[in-house]
């Protein structure tokens, strides 16, 4: 379970997507299939931003009811992978370099969660020695608390990324040339 939850947060897939255009152009064409957050709110669409010397582009799926859109799009922590890449010049061509990884924000975030049960649970244990039931059941709760936390992740981590071959297709449609 542990590895699993390791290498969700921590892992990374490399991905080069080849342009069958220049520069400017692939740029113009990524560009033109990524989609602003609020202007998809019926569909399933690539969001993120487009440039010559970054890209970050994530997978934004259309909600099934007004509830998943609240939980869905402004509550992000659901570990899935953003693709994070520049554009290089080479002598065969423009070429897509980067790599698909969580958020750094998801992962400050979990690690912000992580401190914060394991500060309790040592202020916990620290509580103790004053030998109260309520200290016990204070302690009891937090341990609850954790094995929550990592089934929650281990929920979130074993779905299959089902987004990583969806922004592959997506990517490489809009840099590939059109067929005749």
């Amino acid at each position: 379970m542990f590895k699993l939850i390791w290498n969700r947060i921590y892992g990374s897939t490399p991905a080069v997507f080849e342009s069958a255009y220049d520069l400017e152009e692939s740029v113009r064409r990524l560009q033109a299939v990524t989609v602003s957050p609020l202007k998809s709110s019926l569909m399933e669409v690539m969001y993120g931003e487009v440039r010559d010397e970054h890209v970050s582009l994530r997978r934004l799926s259309a909600p099934e009811s007004y509830l998943d859109d609240i939980f869905s799009r402004n509550i992000r922590f659901n570990l899935e992978p953003y693709y994070y890449g520049s554009f290089q010049q080479t002598e065969q061509g423009v070429i897509l370099m980067g790599k698909f990884s969580m958020s750094l924000g998801e992962k400050i975030w979990i690690h912000f969660l992580f401190s914060l049960f394991l500060y309790s649970i040592i202020n916990g244990m620290f509580q103790l020695r004053y030998n109260n039931w309520w200290n016990n059941l204070y302690l009891l709760g937090y341990v609850f608390a954790i094995l929550a936390y990592f089934n929650t992740l281990y929920f979130f981590a074993k779905k299959p990324p089902e987004d990583i071959p969806w922004l592959m297709k997506k990517i490489s449609e809009a840099l590939s040339a059109p067929e005749k």
